[in-house]
Parts: structure tokens; sequence; C-alpha cells
């Protein structure tokens, strides 16, 4: 028996992955790749008319990062919209060439048990936070500049790219919503 493998619209990855599962070699083993759901940045104090600021949660901002926004009451930023910056799907379109990547699935007669999963889960993760700390991403606006003291766009931190993790499924996708990002 076998897996759906989908990593809902990387276009790159579900052809890589397409290819396994037609020959059969997919078992029913999946992994979850993303944002930790219980990961939250900290509270940084209060604002000028006193009340204690929200922090947003680490998978909101990766969400804004992600695709961008408009801005305002839309969300993300100081308040200005957030340029797409799709470091997910960036480190993701790297997997077919990985080399890590491509050594893991050539032996996969035997279906993805859940050693290999860890194994694959582990370079995933390693791909998406390398594209994190690529350069070539929208740059940062002049205002965060000034408050994050830093022009380095996705990372204040390293808060949200530490929250990158992986989770190995025995069956399926998990729907409980412990990692927020791409499943496959």
């Amino acid at each position: 028996m076998r897996g759906n493998a989908s990593t809902h619209g990387y276009r790159a990855m579900d052809e890589f992955l397409r290819e396994f599962e037609e020959s059969g070699k997919i078992s029913i083993h999946s992994i979850d790749i993303g944002i930790t759901k219980s990961a939250r940045y900290q509270t940084r104090g209060k604002r000028p008319d006193g009340v204690t600021r929200t922090p947003p949660t680490v998978a909101q901002v990766a969400l804004w990062n992600e695709f961008g926004t408009r801005g305002g009451a839309a969300g993300g930023g100081w308040g200005g919209p957030v340029p797409s910056r799709p470091f997910m799907r960036k480190g993701m379109e790297k997997a077919p060439k990985d080399k890590e990547i491509k050594t893991e699935m050539q032996d996969v007669a035997g279906g993805i048990d859940a050693k290999k999963g860890e194994r694959l889960g582990f370079h995933y993760k390693r791909l998406i936070q390398q594209a994190v700390r690529d350069r070539g991403m929208a740059p940062n606006a002049a205002l965060t500049i000034r408050l994050k003291g830093s022009s380095v766009p996705l990372i204040d931190q390293g808060h949200m790219r530490s929250s990158i993790d992986f989770r190995v499924n025995e069956q399926k996708p998990d729907d409980d919503g412990n990692i927020i990002g791409i499943s496959g």
C-alpha cells in the first residue's frame, strides 16, 4: 500500500515524488515539514499607549514573508506591506537537485520507512533553513532596517529559521496542526 505523495502545489517536488509513487516505491509514511505551531516570539514590551503587545506566532510571520501582505489591517511587518520572500518554496524547489536527497531517494524500493523518513526530513529542513539565509530575497524597508538594526531579510534573531522542523508520520499527513507548512 502506498500513500499520496504531494507537496500541495510545489511543482518541482511533486514531479520528483510522482516518479517514485508511480513506481510503487513510496510506502504509507509521510513527512510534515514547516514551522512548529507552538513556536512564538517573546513579548517585546508595551506600546507607547501602555498596552502590552501580543507578538505574532512564528507561523504568522513565516506566512507573511512567504506570500507577502498588503500591509495595514491585512497584517504583516510594522504596518506596511511585506513583499513575498518565498523561502519555503525555494527550499523545496532545490530538493530534486540536492545530492543527499537524491541519494536517499535512490534506494526506496522497500518504501520510505521511519528511518529513511527521518533522514529525508532532516535534508528538507536543511534546504528550507538554507533558503532563509540565502540572499536574493526582497530587501527590508528602510523603517524595518532602522527598527531591526539590520538589512538582512528574514533573519532578526534566527527564531523563525530555528522553528523549521519536520515529523515523519506512519500513515498520512497529520491534520492536528502541530506543523504548519508543507506535507508530503
